[in-house]
Order: C-alpha cells, then structure tokens, then sequence
C-alpha cells in the first residue's frame, strides 16, 4: 500500500546570511511516502539493482547523472556495510534541475539508505531520504516484499506545491523504474507488480 504524508510535525530549518549579519529562516514541509509491494525477483537481484547508484541515470526518470565518488566498508549492528558518496543530477524542466550529493548506506542482503550529504546556499531541494527493505516473500518462490520510503522538501513554497501535487505518483514510477530494470537484466517476473 502507499501512504503520503505532509505534516508540519517535523521541520526542516536552514539558514542563509544575509548583508552580513542578518539571518534568514524558512519553514519547510518534510514529504513522505510509503509503498508497500512484491515484485517476482529474487531479493538478491532487486538488491543488485537498487544498490547499482552508478546506473541509475540509465533507467530513473529525470536522473540525467549517477556518479559514486567514493566508497567504503564498515559495520553496522555487527553487519558487514558499505557507505559511498554519490551525486545525481535530477531535471523537471522547467520546474527544476540540479545536482545533488547523497550518503548511501548498502547493508546486504536487505537494506539500503541514502540521505542527501550536501547542501549548497542555491539548492531547490534541501531534503532528501530514500529507504529499501526487502524481505524473502513467503507467498511465492523467487518473491521479494519490499518496503519503500522517501521523504523530501524542497527550499521553497512554490517548488514544494508544485511536488506536493504529483508527490504520489512520483513516488509510484520510481518504484516502478526499479522493476523494469529488473526485468531488463533478468527477464520476465515470476508475477506482477502486488500492492501489500
């Protein structure tokens, strides 16, 4: 199932100088979303796919650059994990386009986080967080549920309407993207696209 919120209970401050001494502050509205589904791949395919960030201008719309600056394994809660830097260039012409610089956390088989690193003084979009879960689906053979959630603002009003009006269907092609190129890499699906 996919649940969108946009709730004032958790913002976002951020501040520009301004002629020298005087600060600005803005009041953003943080946008989530959540999707529930089971695509027919196996965990271990829709994992290469989500984690492959180098690609992602081959098959996500609007990302017209995917490039991982760096890499590097760690542990987290005893688990073998890999932190990199990456930077996407994303479009909406006319609404906006721009680069940004995420931290995406690979922790295999199952869980993969990205968090937007950098924040330059002219960016449109100051917030961004992206979470995959995937689970071993218990319904079919070669069946993964996967649990998706994103949420990000943008630095002001009008570009923050503008994503609150398509936010839901935004959310759906992504998703959505990522099962098409699974099944450009692996063939056809052992069954169709199911909401949970």
């Amino acid at each position: 199932q996919r649940r969108v919120h946009g709730t004032l209970s958790e913002c976002l401050f951020f501040f520009d100088r301004l002629d020298g001494m005087r600060l600005r502050c803005i009041l953003l509205q943080l946008m989530r979303a959540t999707e529930t589904f089971e695509l027919g791949f196996s965990r271990t395919q829709i994992y290469s796919v989500v984690s492959d960030v180098k690609n992602y201008k081959l098959f996500l719309p609007a990302c017209t650059g995917s490039i991982v600056h760096s890499e590097e394994n760690t542990e987290i809660g005893g688990r073998a994990a890999t932190r990199m830097e990456a930077s996407l260039e994303v479009g909406f012409p006319p609404f906006f386009t721009e680069q940004y610089t995420s931290l995406v956390t690979l922790t295999p088989p199952d869980v993969i986080t990205a968090q937007l690193h950098e924040k330059s003084q002219n960016q449109v979009l100051t917030d961004l967080t992206c979470e995959w879960k995937l689970q071993e689906s218990a319904a079919a053979a070669h069946s993964t549920r996967v649990a998706f959630a994103v949420a990000f603002a943008f630095a002001d009003g009008a570009h923050q309407a503008v994503a609150a009006a398509v936010f839901d269907q935004l959310v759906a092609t992504m998703s959505d993207s990522f099962a098409e190129r699974c099944r450009q890499l692996y063939g056809a699906p052992t069954h169709p696209k199911r909401v949970v």
